[in-house]
Order: structure tokens, then C-alpha cells, then sequence
């Protein structure tokens, strides 16, 4: 069941991005304003563009909250293998 619904989320994923990429292609001047003079890009690379940083930034902040998580989990893994060491130690004595 949620293999189909994963199919059926890209399926829609991209039949949206195919139509916002046919229906966006005219050029539309875009600049940066102190740093460049404008260009002349087609609309939906500046979407795509836009969407794909927002994808980035996302990532980033959720890998850099999950740093918590991971560190406890690297001193417990410590904390694992010492116990698992101090066991086998006790079953050779």
C-alpha cells in the first residue's frame, strides 16, 4: 500500500513539473540588482531553481538539528561495545 502511494505522489510530482516547465517557457529578465544586470531566462528555470535551493536549505537544517541525535547515539554504541567487552571478560574468567 505505501509503495503505490509513493508511485502515485511521483507520478503527480512529475506531471506537475512537466507542466509548470511547458507552460513557464518564456523569457522573463531577472536580476540580481547591485551585483548583475539582468538576464534573460526562461520562468521556469527560475522555479525549478528556487524550489531546488528551498530542497537544499531544508536538508541542511534537518541534518543539523538531527546532530543531537546522532552524537547519543554514537555513546551508546560506545557504551554497547564496552559493556559487551566487560561481559565476554567475565565468561573467559
Amino acid at each position: 500500500m505505501l509503495a503505490l502511494a509513493r508511485i502515485l505522489v511521483t507520478i503527480f510530482f512529475v506531471i506537475l513539473v512537466f507542466g509548470v516547465s511547458i507552460l513557464n517557457r518564456d523569457p522573463v529578465d531577472f536580476s540580481v540588482y547591485p551585483f548583475a544586470d539582468p538576464l534573460s531566462i526562461p520562468l521556469a528555470l527560475i522555479v525549478f531553481c528556487s524550489v531546488f535551493m528551498g530542497f537544499i536549505w531544508g536538508a541542511v537544517i534537518v541534518w543539523l538539528n538531527g546532530g543531537i541525535t546522532r552524537r547519543e547515539l554514537r555513546c551508546l554504541r560506545k557504551e554497547i561495545t564496552s559493556l559487551e567487552l566487560k561481559r565476554s571478560q567475565k565468561e573467559v574468567e
